[in-house]
């Protein structure tokens, strides 16, 4: 068994691709993540520079380098067994905030755990929050040693499947300028319940933006909007809705759930994509009966946590 960690994300894409895609829903955010870094190197940045001041460009290059490419959190890491066959991946990157791990079939290794916990001690890496399975979570924290703290808890859940609904008053659009009087707002809100980090509300304004660029961010409208929803992470067969919210005075009219019925279905048929997922509050029992109710099925619980500090 040995630990490798890479220093270009193509050859952990390589390495990993494989095993992350067998459990889509969990690893949709790194696969996705990969797949955008593996596409952007130093050497692509430099052909983009054209500054005529050689000292200004090489000056604005080792910056870049420093944030992207040779940051000290920066991780891409794998434990392989004696035959080169991947046990257990490591993912944090941009803004490296979170340090996100996976077992190969979703199954925990402890002998990979402790090894790559051994490493990473050995590395100095000071540890942001950690994402991973739930099992995989505690066996990494008992190897690790010290108290951690949970931020939170979520069931991700998919769907290759459209389940038709009760009518419910109103219908889908996609969200448009003239809705960022209110949508950034709502999203500060949604990150809040769900305990996520918060944004300012000009980073969020900027998030809508790109969003409505995309055409990947939706509003149920009754009347008015009621409810919202983004897709967020698409790989080449699945997406990821995220960013769901029903403002409380709208809460329990059916809105979120024929907002996601909706999103799913542009998913499954417009985007063509071989299923849906999405990440909802485990200790949320509302949210996540609305989910199965549209057809979406649990796959793991995944928690997020991060080291206590002395």
């Amino acid at each position: 068994m040995k630990f490798e960690r890479y220093s270009e994300s193509k050859d952990f894409l390589n390495d990993a691709l494989e095993v992350l895609l067998e459990d889509e829903a969990i690893n949709i955010a790194v696969i996705k993540g990969l797949i955008t870094d593996s596409k952007t190197s130093r050497s692509q940045f430099e052909e983009l520079l054209t500054e005529e001041d050689e000292e200004e460009r090489q000056e604005l290059l080792d910056k870049m380098d420093m944030i992207f490419w040779s940051h000290p959190k920066k991780l891409f890491a794998a434990v392989k067994d004696s035959c080169g066959s991947v046990l257990l991946t490591a993912y944090c990157n941009y803004p490296y905030k979170r340090l996100t791990l996976y077992t190969t079939q979703n199954k925990v290794n402890q002998s990979a755990v402790k090894l790559f916990v051994d490493e990473l001690k050995s590395l100095d890496f000071g540890l942001p929050r950690i994402r991973a399975e739930k099992s995989l979570l505690e066996c990494f924290e008992k190897a690790y040693g010290g108290k951690f703290i949970k931020h939170l808890s979520m069931r991700a859940m998919q769907t290759n499947k459209i389940v038709e609904l009760p009518p419910t008053s109103g219908f889908c659009r996609p969200i448009e300028e003239k809705d960022l009087v209110f949508a950034p707002f709502w999203q500060a809100e949604c990150l809040k319940e769900c305990n996520q980090d918060s944004e300012k509300l000009d980073e969020l304004f900027r998030y809508f933006q790109f969003a409505i660029n995309d055409n990947v961010a939706y509003l149920w409208e009754d009347k008015f909007p009621v409810s919202q929803a983004v897709i967020g992470c698409k790989i080449e067969s699945s997406s990821q809705i995220c960013d769901v919210y029903t403002p409380p005075y709208y809460r329990k009219n059916g809105y979120a759930s024929s907002l996601v019925s909706a999103v799913t279905r542009i998913i499954l048929t417009e985007q063509g994509k071989r299923q849906s997922v999405l990440f909802a509050d485990a200790d949320n029992p509302t949210s996540c009966a609305i989910y199965q109710k549209i057809g979406y099925e649990d796959v793991s619980v995944i928690d997020e946590v991060s080291l206590q500090r002395q």
